[in-house]
């Protein structure tokens, strides 16, 4: 069986400037929007397996594309905490950009990271490297056979793997080619030259 360390050929947060931080503390994603009691005890046996002691809960549901995302914050000022996806804005590099136009406003960034394993770990390496990180969302790994050693929380933190290369995640090759693809895209409301319509 063949086994791909992801970005083999360097280590990650050398590449993003060296971490300034040894670990991240991260929020557990508990999506659904069960019944109180049921709600505390998850929370509760995630806060013993895993040590987190922040949760992202969505007790109101609502069409997240009705109303306007940047009426409240564009121009008022009315952001302390900005949440962008690292698989939406365009990578790595224009998550550093928007975290640097933050950061010159005194914003702190929290990412918004609901995917699987390989954001995780490209999520983690970001954090690490970004002097006005908050937190990070982490969603556990629910069916990912293809990633060998995914990170999971201790204490409420990702520990870095600075003796791994690249993002630190092994990715068995073969399981993704056996592995059952569900095609997931992310609906985006557009402007009428095709950019994304957030504002």
């Amino acid at each position: 069986m063949r086994f791909w360390r992801a970005g083999a050929w360097a280590h990650s947060d050398l590449l993003l400037g060296g971490n300034v931080r040894d670990r991240v503390r991260v929020y557990c994603g508990v999506y659904a929007a069960p019944d109180p009691r049921d709600l505390l005890a998850r929370t509760e046996a995630l806060h013993q397996q895993y040590g987190f002691t922040a949760f992202k809960l969505s007790p109101y549901r609502r069409d997240l594309h009705a109303g306007g995302w940047g009426n409240v914050c564009s121009a008022a000022g009315g952001a302390e905490i900005i949440q962008p996806d690292i698989c939406v804005v365009g990578g790595i590099s224009e998550m550093r950009r928007i975290a640097a136009s933050a950061e010159a406003h005194f914003v702190t960034v929290a990412p918004h990271n609901p995917m699987g394993p390989l954001a995780t770990a490209v999520n983690l390496h970001f954090s690490a490297a970004q002097p006005n990180f908050k937190i990070l969302e982490y969603k556990l790994p629910e069916r990912a056979v293809w990633a060998v050693d995914p990170y999971l929380p201790r204490d409420g933190h990702l520990e870095l793997r600075p003796d791994s290369p690249g993002w630190g995640l092994e990715i068995n090759e073969r399981a993704l080619t056996q592995d059952d693809y569900i095609h997931w895209e992310r609906k985006l409301p557009l402007r009428p030259d095709g950019s994304t319509g957030y504002t």
